[in-house]
């Protein structure tokens, strides 16, 4: 499977209604000028109490990956490494 040429990491922590404006943000839906085969973007659920839902993050279209980490280190950092080596 061919990559594309950009990948985004978002990692969410307790956070569904701002992250459904955010992945809303970075949809072909709301950009110009880019397909979904042109970037891809990785969700890291960071170990909320209350995750969004995988199927949330797919309908903004194909190009968007849920991850779940449960039990994660208190830093992001962790999270957001995960999703670069996704």
């Amino acid at each position: 499977m061919k990559r594309p040429p950009l990948s985004l990491v978002v990692v969410l922590f307790n956070m569904r209604r701002e992250a459904v404006r955010t992945l809303h943000s970075l949809s072909t839906k709301y950009q110009q000028e880019i397909a979904a085969d042109d970037y891809e973007v990785h969700v890291v659920e960071n170990g909320s109490t209350e995750p969004i839902e995988a199927s949330t993050v797919r309908q903004f279209g194909p190009n968007f990956h849920y991850h779940r980490l449960t039990n994660p280190p208190p830093s992001p950092a962790h999270a957001l490494n995960y999703g670069v080596a996704q």
